[in-house]
């Protein structure tokens, strides 16, 4: 079994908050056929998704003022520091560190171009996320408005690698496996969204999730595209929650 320190470095979880969770539960049970387990904790209901291959991520309530959105979590092995560096970096801290269920602490830290990225202490084994089946995380990547300073802090953050490939996109990793990606802000992109990381989730086919979105009260951003990894469109939940689909070959992973 792969330990917690193990998984410093590496996506451990993705969460979503939402101001609709009753809503989201039936939006994506529709779209990827995600089946849940519920819990009821200090901070509120929490919902873990599922698919066969495990747990996919997790999703809470939070208050209508605030957007709703999907966070990666990365897998930290003592929090206080990272947050501290994440300030000597040019960082924020968006949330200090909280224990979660299962002895889990979480933090939520902003990079210098303003992209949100949560960290996740002690992650619970059993809760080991799925990666790379149908309904499941199969990347992240994190768009930004200033790429140089975002790739230097990450680097110098959380022990990352980076090599630049084609159009400037830059692949990051840790161990020898990938984690993730980082791109500058595409111009089509509105001029008032934020640096941000977005969540790709792996699908049969991107089409027919476009149409399901679409049927359960979503909203498609972006067209389905073909790319040399396989084909992706990236949709937003009926709260407004950012999320991509991706068809094609696994994507190497945690």
């Amino acid at each position: 079994m792969t330990s917690a320190r193990e998984r410093d470095g590496h996506v451990v979880w993705v969460d979503l908050s939402t101001p609709d969770l009753a809503g989201a539960i039936h939006f994506y049970e529709r779209l990827f056929g995600w089946h849940y387990t519920e819990q009821d904790t200090e901070i509120g209901l929490y919902v873990t998704a599922r698919v066969a291959a495990g747990p996919v991520g997790g999703m809470m309530l939070q208050p209508p003022m605030r957007p709703s959105a999907w966070t990666v979590l990365v897998g930290a092995g003592h929090l206080e520091p990272v947050v501290a560096t994440t300030r000597e970096l040019g960082g924020s801290v968006l949330q200090t560190p909280v224990s979660m269920p299962g002895g889990a602490r979480v933090a939520v830290i902003a990079d210098p171009a303003g992209a949100a990225l949560g960290l996740m202490e002690a992650p619970a084994p059993e809760l080991a996320m799925a990666w790379g089946d149908v309904g499941a995380v199969c990347w992240v990547e994190c768009l930004s408005r200033d790429p140089m300073v975002a790739r230097r802090f990450y680097e110098q953050l959380l022990g990352w690698t980076s090599e630049e490939g084609t159009g400037g996109y830059v692949v990051f990793s840790r161990d020898g496996e990938r984690v993730g990606g980082l791109m500058a802000m595409p111009s089509t992109v509105p001029e008032r969204a934020p640096s941000h990381w977005l969540v790709y989730f792996a699908v049969a086919d991107v089409a027919v999730s476009c149409e399901r979105a679409i049927a359960s009260g979503g909203t498609v951003l972006a067209p389905a595209h073909d790319i040399d990894e396989g084909r992706f469109a990236i949709l937003a939940d009926p709260s407004g929650a950012v999320l991509a689909v991706f068809e094609g070959p696994p994507v190497p992973g945690p």
